[in-house]
C-alpha cells in the first residue's frame, strides 16, 4: 500500500496507511490539521493531514521508521477483517453477542413436508480447515448428490479450473460414497475414524452390550464365548467393515497413519455453530442466505493465511501424534507384536508396549 489508504484497528478507531506502516490519529492541532503518530509506540514517524472534501491531503510527513513495514498479506487480512466487521453491523438490530445471530420472524420455511439439508464441502491445507460450497439438497439420494457435484465441476470449469479432488473424507453414508465414485472416480475415499468408533459404540449400545464393554477386560479370549447378541454384533461390524465385500471395507477408514486430521469434526464443528446462529429450527431462507454470506466474509480472511502453515498448537495433540508416530515405527520395525500394536494404539489402553 504505497498510497495514503484508511484501515480500522480492533477497537474501530481509523489508522492510515502509507508505505505499509500504520498510523493512529493523535490530536488535531489548531489549524485543522490532524497529526497521526506511527502506531509503534517506540518510533517517532509522523504525518499531518487535511481533509478537502472527500480526499485527505499530506501536509507534512516525517517517514523514517525504526522498524519493519508491515507485509501486504497482513495489511490485506485487516482491510478484508474490516469489510466484514462492517457488513456484520450495518443492522444496528443485530444481537451483539453472535454476529451471525438473527432474530427471525414467523415466516419460516417449515420442513415437516419436505427434507432439505445444507450439505458443505470444505478444504483442508496446511492444517486450516475452509469451508467452500454451500449446498442446499432435496433428499440424501445417490442421483442428487451426483448432480450436486457435477454442478460444482462446472462451476470450477467455467473459471478455467478442473477440479479433481485427490483425497476425500467423507462420512460413513453409502450414498456420497457412491456419488463420489461416479463423478470422481480416480479420488481416493477416506471415511472419518471419529465416526467409525462412534458407529461402534452406538451398534454396542444397539445389541445390549454396554455393561459388556465398560468391564474393560485387557486378555483376549481365545474361545469365542456363547453369547448372542456378541455374534450379532461381530457379524455387523464384519458385514459392515471388515470384510472385503462389506459395506465400507478397511481400505476406506483403517489408514496406518499418526495423521489427527483424518476426521469431517471440523466439519461436524462447522455445522454446530451454524445451528446456532439461528433461533428457529427451520430459518426464513432470506435470513439463512445471510448467514452464509456473513461466513463467506470471514472464509475470505482465512484463505489470506492458508499458506502459512497452522501447526498443532495442543500440546495434547502433540503428544498423542509423537506416540502414534513412535509405536509405528516400532511396529513396522519389528519391535512389536501386532497385539502389542494394537494395545499401545488404542486410547483405552493406559499401559505402555
Amino acid at each position: 500500500m504505497n498510497t495514503l489508504s484508511e484501515l480500522t484497528s480492533e477497537r474501530r478507531n481509523i489508522l492510515l496507511c502509507l508505505n505499509n506502516f500504520k498510523y493512529y490519529k493523535q490530536t488535531i492541532l489548531k489549524s485543522g490539521e490532524e497529526k497521526w503518530r506511527c502506531e509503534n509506540k517506540k518510533c517517532s514517524a509522523v504525518l499531518k493531514t487535511i481533509n478537502s472534501g472527500e480526499n485527505r491531503l499530506i501536509t507534512f510527513q516525517r517517514t523514517e521508521h525504526t522498524h519493519d513495514a508491515s507485509t501486504e498479506n497482513s495489511l490485506q487480512r485487516q482491510v478484508l477483517s474490516t469489510g466484514a466487521k462492517r457488513k456484520a453491523t450495518e443492522n444496528n438490530c443485530e444481537a451483539p453477542r453472535k454476529i451471525i445471530k438473527h432474530v427471525l420472524d414467523e415466516n419460516s420455511l417449515d420442513g415437516k413436508n419436505s427434507t432439505i439439508q445444507l450439505f458443505t464441502i470444505h478444504g483442508y491445507l496446511n492444517g486450516h480447515y475452509v469451508s467452500l460450497c454451500f449446498c442446499v439438497l432435496k433428499d440424501k439420494h445417490v442421483s442428487t448428490y451426483s448432480e450436486c457435484f457435477k454442478i460444482i465441476n462446472e462451476i470450477c470449469s467455467s473459471y478455467g479450473f478442473i477440479f479433481k479432488p485427490k483425497e476425500i473424507i467423507i462420512d460413513f453414508e453409502k450414498a456420497i460414497h457412491n456419488a463420489c465414485d461416479l463423478i470422481w472416480p480416480n479420488a481416493k475415499l477416506m471415511g472419518c475414524r471419529f465416526h467409525v468408533t462412534q458407529s461402534w459404540w452406538r451398534a454396542i449400545q444397539r445389541f445390549g452390550l454396554t455393561e459388556d464393554y465398560k468391564k474393560k477386560n485387557r486378555k483376549l479370549m481365545s474361545i469365542k464365548p456363547e453369547n448372542s447378541k456378541l455374534t450379532q454384533f461381530a457379524d455387523y461390524i464384519l458385514d459392515t467393515y471388515i470384510t472385503e465385500e462389506a459395506l465400507f471395507p478397511p481400505n476406506i477408514w483403517a489408514q496406518f497413519s499418526a495423521e489427527l486430521n483424518l476426521t469431517t469434526n471440523a466439519c461436524e464443528s462447522f455445522h454446530s455453530h451454524l445451528s446456532q446462529s439461528f433461533a428457529n429450527t427451520h430459518p426464513n431462507i432470506h435470513h439463512f442466505t445471510k448467514a452464509l454470506l456473513y461466513i463467506q466474509s470471514f472464509t475470505y480472511i482465512k484463505l489470506n493465511s492458508i499458506n502459512e502453515p497452522n501447526n498443532l498448537r495442543n500440546s495434547q495433540s502433540k503428544t498423542r501424534q509423537k506416540y502414534l508416530k513412535t509405536i509405528i515405527s516400532s511396529f513396522k520395525a519389528n519391535n512389536i507384536t501386532i497385539m502389542q500394536f494394537v494395545k499401545a494404539a488404542s486410547k483405552h489402553y493406559q499401559s505402555k508396549f
